[in-house]
């Protein structure tokens, strides 16, 4: 209360006023920094979503071109070596039951 008897009521209500915008202004200051911090934080994200999508196409369009009858075929004849099966080479087994 010392403060308050060296000043006039009118400098009192100055210095209050300045002071409560000083601390509005500094407020303000911090709330653009935060805002501005979680724009950042959302851009990133948002391209790391849109990397993690076309990877997520990229594996996809990958597995069914893996998965295509074509693909299985060729696949077998020429990196393992395997010949087409012909009718003719198929012969049934009997099996006897032993019961």
């Amino acid at each position: 209360m010392r403060l308050r008897s060296k000043l006039t009521p009118t400098q009192f209500w100055l210095l209050s006023f300045l002071g409560v915008n000083l601390i509005l202004i500094l407020l303000q200051i911090y709330k653009q920094s935060v805002f501005v911090k979680t724009a950042y934080a959302q851009q990133r994200l948002e391209r790391e979503r849109d990397t993690l999508r076309q990877q997520r196409a990229r594996q996809i369009a990958a597995l069914h071109t893996q998965q295509a009858y074509q693909q299985v075929q060729q696949f077998a004849l020429t990196q393992l070596g395997m010949q087409p099966i012909k009718l003719t080479q198929i012969h049934k087994l009997e099996i006897a039951d032993e019961a």
